[in-house]
């Protein structure tokens, strides 16, 4: 049954003694009736055990477990596998341990580069070996080099052949590894190594067969050695590189490595466009890479070789690059003995000519296959007999 509506009708109201008389006797609905709020003034204080909830819960009944969180993903076959595939979970990389606890992750890259042992470095002290590990790329491997001795310092050189080309379209490119630091006799040379490319007319090209030739010499030589480096004669040494004098070298490098031609060509010439570090970074005395490289080469040169690139302009001097090759019958290409490169044909064969003497020293059998690689013996035809004449 219902009770009467809430209130009724005031006092006042014509209708109240009807209201009165049919459901004056109904009273107030029990508390806790679904659908009603407190009640409404006058019914009084609710029974015992009623009232507001108290805020919160309580602690659970006996025999319920305490109220824990949701548990969270189990494992998954498909998630698992995928994880190992890439080689470890994120967080575990980053640690440094892969997905069977080993390093090499990369958290512990970094520590490995601090150490010497990362990318591109080697443990210890030990620097007289390649960088091992790391990219295969060239300009990735020269680059490698840089960071293992901080004091190397490499640049780019451009130039054009003939003068009249155009400086904006150089179709010369030279890459320069310099070491201020060779220790020559107790004392500290300066020395280089050097790579150049006249194929094709795209730089991109040019460079990259710079860079590999270039770390193809830095993998061979013992660059710990002095020898090996291209170092310049000194002043009151002759200019004149005379016959006998490539005879005494074809004789010691065939010594080491028999059946070999030595030679000396025709220098080749350019001019100087434009220049640029390798990676960036200043040389060891702080000065521009080029510009430091082409002062030592011709006194006066740098100066001149930096104003004229602030002014977008050009210094109209030929250079000349010689180099001393040593060549096996039936090779594809020479091994670059001694280089020389210089402002003058007599001067510019005279340090390739000392270049060489130096590193035939230290020349070997190894060191020629590794860069030359592998040279085929020739092959003996058989002669053709001759048809005989028809009768």
């Amino acid at each position: 049954s219902h009770g009467p509506p809430p209130g009724g009708p005031p006092p006042g109201d014509p209708h109240a003694a009807h209201y009165q008389a049919h459901y004056g006797s109904y009273g107030a609905p029990p508390y806790g009736h679904p659908g009603y709020g407190q009640p409404p003034p006058g019914y009084g204080q609710p029974p015992h055990g009623y009232g507001p909830p108290p805020p919160g819960y309580g602690p659970p009944p006996g025999g319920y477990p305490p109220h824990m969180a949701p548990p969270g993903r189990g494992p998954s076959p498909r998630r698992d596998r995928d994880r190992g595939a890439r080689g470890g979970d994120r967080r575990d990389r980053d640690k440094g341990r892969g997905p069977a606890g080993e390093k090499g992750g990369k958290g512990d890259s970094r520590k490995n580069n601090r150490d010497g042992g990362g990318k591109g470095g080697r443990k210890g002290d030990d620097r007289s070996a390649p960088p091992s590990g790391g990219s295969a790329e060239p300009k990735t491997r020269v680059q490698q080099w840089l960071n293992v001795r901080p004091e190397w310092s490499a640049c780019w050189l451009e130039g054009i052949d003939p003068p009249r080309r155009l400086a904006t379209t150089p179709n010369v490119t030279m890459l320069v590894l310099t070491n201020p630091k060779v220790k020559n006799s107790g004392s500290e040379d300066f020395g280089f190594v050097l790579a150049h490319s006249r194929l094709g007319n795209k730089k991109k090209d040019r460079e990259k067969e710079c860079a590999k030739d270039l770390v193809t010499l830095l993998d061979a030589l013992p660059l710990d050695d002095a020898k090996a480096w291209c170092q310049l004669p000194d002043a009151a040494a002759k200019q004149e590189v005379e016959s006998a004098d490539m005879e005494r070298l074809t004789a010691a490098v065939q010594s080491k490595v028999p059946k070999t031609t030595v030679e000396l060509p025709e220098p080749l010439a350019c001019v100087m466009v434009s220049g640029a570090s390798y990676d960036g970074r200043p040389s060891s005395n702080g000065a521009e890479p080029d510009v430091a490289l082409l002062d030592r080469l011709d006194p006066g040169f740098g100066e001149l070789f930096r104003e004229a690139r602030r002014v977008s302009g050009l210094v109209r001097k030929q250079w000349s690059l010689a180099m001393v090759t040593v060549r096996k019958e039936g090779a594809v290409q020479p091994f670059i003995l001694g280089v020389g490169l210089a402002t003058d044909r007599a001067s510019a064969r005279a340090r390739a000519f000392h270049s060489a003497e130096l590193r035939a020293q230290v020349l070997t059998e190894a060191m020629y296959v590794k860069v030359v690689g592998e040279t085929k013996a020739p092959t003996e035809t058989a002669p053709q007999a001759t048809p005989a004449p028809a009768p």
